[in-house]
C-alpha cells in the first residue's frame, strides 16, 4: 500500500512538472503571437489581405498562449488538491488543446503549398486592386523589401499608381528622407530590389524549425499530463466509491 502511495505522490509530481512545462509553453505562445503583431517582417503593409491574416493569427496564437497558461495553473492546483472535477476539466482541456495543435500540424503540413499558392494570389490581387500606400500612422517596414513578388513592377498597373501617378510609395527606398525618392525616381540602387513576399517566407523558414519543435514538445507534455490526469481520475474514483460503500456498510 505505501509502494502505490508513493507511486501516485510521483504521478503528481509529474503532474506539476509537466503543467509547469505547458505554463511556460504558454509564455512561448504569446511571444510568438507577439513577434507576429509587432516584429517588422510583418509590418509589411504593401502586402494587402495577407498583412490582416498574419494580424489575426498573431492574436489567435496569442489567445492559445493564455489558455495554455490557464491550463497550466490549473493542472498545478489540480495536482496538489486532487479535486475531482477539476481533474475531469484538466483531462478535457488538455484533450481539447492536444487534438487542435495535432489537426493544426497535420492541416499545414497537408496544405503548406496549397497556402503559399493562396497567399501569393489573394495578397498580389489586393495589391494590385486596394492598396493606396502606407498611412500616417501606419509603421514603415525596417525589413528592406518592397512590393509583393517583383519589386517595383508590382504597382505598374495597381491603384496606387493610377491614384498617385507614382511608381512606387516611399517605403519601398532605400533612405526614405532623401529627396531621390520622390516615388518616380527607379536609379539603381534607390530602391530594394528584393520583393516582400520573398523575405517573408525567409523568416517563417528561419524560425519554422524552433516554431515546429516547441509546437510538438508542447503536444508531447500535454499527452503525458493527460495520461497521468487519467491516472490519477480513476484513483480518486476508486477512493469515492471505496468510501461510499464503506458508508453503506457500516
Amino acid at each position: 500500500m505505501a509502494r502505490i502511495q508513493k507511486m501516485y505522490s510521483c504521478l503528481k509530481f509529474l503532474l506539476m512538472v509537466f503543467c509547469g512545462i505547458i505554463f511556460l509553453s504558454g509564455f512561448a505562445f504569446l511571444g510568438f503571437g507577439a513577434w507576429m503583431k509587432y516584429d517588422s517582417i510583418y509590418n509589411v503593409k504593401v502586402m494587402g489581405l495577407f498583412y490582416q491574416y498574419l494580424d489575426d493569427l498573431a492574436y489567435i496564437c496569442m489567445g492559445m498562449g493564455v489558455l495554455l497558461c490557464l491550463v497550466g495553473l490549473t493542472g498545478f492546483y489540480t495536482a496538489q488538491k486532487e479535486n475531482w472535477c477539476l481533474i475531469t476539466l484538466l483531462f478535457f482541456s488538455l484533450t481539447v488543446l492536444f487534438c487542435t495543435k495535432v489537426v493544426g500540424i497535420v492541416f499545414s503540413l497537408a496544405y503548406r503549398d496549397l497556402c503559399v499558392e493562396m497567399v501569393r494570389e489573394v495578397s498580389s490581387k489586393s495589391l494590385i486592386t486596394t492598396y493606396m500606400g502606407p498611412a500616417a500612422s501606419d509603421p514603415v517596414s525596417s525589413y528592406k523589401c518592397c512590393g509583393f513578388e517583383n519589386s517595383i513592377q508590382d504597382f505598374e498597373t495597381s491603384a496606387f499608381a493610377t491614384n498617385t501617378g507614382l511608381k512606387y510609395p516611399k517605403i519601398c527606398c532605400i533612405d526614405k528622407t532623401s529627396s531621390a525618392c520622390d516615388g518616380n525616381n527607379t536609379t539603381a540602387g534607390l530602391i530594394y530590389p528584393e520583393s516582400c513576399f520573398s523575405k517573408l517566407m525567409d523568416g517563417i523558414k528561419e524560425k519554422f524549425v524552433a516554431i515546429g519543435s516547441t509546437v510538438v514538445a508542447i503536444c508531447v507534455m500535454e499527452f503525458m499530463a493527460m495520461i497521468v490526469s487519467m491516472v490519477l481520475f480513476v484513483k480518486r474514483s476508486d477512493e469515492e466509491h471505496y468510501r461510499n460503500h464503506y458508508t453503506l456498510a457500516v
